[in-house]
Formats: structure tokens, C-alpha cells, sequence
């Protein structure tokens, strides 16, 4: 329930074409061509990347590393991640109270974190 801002279109193509899903599966491959050490899902236009470690700290600084990095790719393509609409959710093996849950920050902005399944 975000909304973007509003930008002029200088190129690209209009959406609810017929080849426009299909200029966006060849646009984002490079995405899922990236050496992460992560898994990256695509569905359509939505994305999942898992990041497993074995502590907690392990994984934020891994799942830190992957943000950056994608991030660095969308700026490199001319596209703009919105940290508005990421989501990230964190599981874990054994339920453990003491945890600590670090925050997934970009550009200094908190990614926000889904309790949902």
C-alpha cells in the first residue's frame, strides 16, 4: 500500500502489453545472474532472496552484502530499488528468546521486517 513518486517515462515499455512481461523477464536475468552467495526466486515481478548463515550476525552481514549488491545492479540499470516496498524475514532452526535481530538498513533506511509466513 506504497506508492511510488511520480516520473516522466523517457524509454521503456508501456505497461499491459503483450511482449512487456516478456522484455521484463530478459531485463531482470541479469539479476539472477549475480554471484550473491544467496538463492534468488523469480516469480513474474516479484523476487526472493534466501540468505542462510549460522549465526545471526552472519546472516545480517550477508543479507546486508546482497541488498548492497542488488542495489548496485538496479542503480547500474538505471532502476531504483524502493527499500519502502522490501520486506525481509528472518527463520530460524531453534527458538531461542536471547536472539538478537539486527535491522537490514540501505542507505540508511530500515528494510522493513514481515512477521508474516
Amino acid at each position: 500500500n506504497i506508492l511510488s513518486n511520480f516520473l516522466p517515462i523517457n524509454y521503456g515499455v508501456p505497461q499491459g502489453t503483450v511482449l512487456g512481461p516478456l522484455f521484463f523477464i530478459i531485463y531482470i536475468n541479469g539479476l539472477l545472474g549475480l554471484n550473491l552467495n544467496a538463492n534468488i526466486i523469480s516469480f513474474a515481478d516479484d523476487t526472493l532472496i534466501l540468505v542462510s548463515g549460522a549465526s545471526n550476525n552472519i546472516v545480517n552481514i550477508l543479507a546486508t552484502f546482497v541488498l548492497e549488491t542488488i542495489n548496485n545492479w538496479f542503480v547500474n540499470n538505471l532502476l531504483e530499488l524502493n527499500i519502502k516496498k522490501s520486506k525481509y524475514m528472518f527463520f530460524e532452526i531453534y527458538k531461542n528468546k536471547s536472539l538478537i535481530y539486527y535491522p537490514l538498513v540501505l542507505h540508511n533506511s530500515n528494510c522493513n521486517r514481515s512477521l508474516d509466513s
